[in-house]
């Protein structure tokens, strides 16, 4: 069974759980399309987390964030149009921190 083990200095089990862990690889400031290339995506399957760089200018949800997708060792990202009606959205900068569960 895959999982995670602690054990304490006198041997006893201190933490015991079936879930994986996430291993962050690396963080990339994102501000328009692009792409990294990570060969450590390929040892396992991958996430990320979007951080934008501010969160005011963003009520009723008019903002566009970025589309990240994984295709190998490859990360990408883009923004989609605007559309749906928004008025004005804001493109939202910022952090992409990613990794490997």
């Amino acid at each position: 069974m895959a999982g995670l083990q602690v054990f304490g200095p006198d041997g006893r089990i201190v933490m015991d759980t079936p879930h994986r862990l996430g291993r962050v690889l690396g963080a990339v400031f994102i501000n328009g399309a692009g792409s990294l290339i990570n060969a450590a995506l390929a040892q396992g399957t991958p996430f990320v987390s979007f951080s934008p760089s501010e969160i005011f200018g963003t009520v009723g949800g008019q903002i566009i964030s970025p589309t990240i997708t994984f295709s190998g060792t490859v990360m990408s990202w883009t923004y989609p149009a605007a559309g749906g009606g928004l008025a004005a959205p804001a493109v939202k900068n910022g952090w992409a921190i990613y990794g490997i569960w």
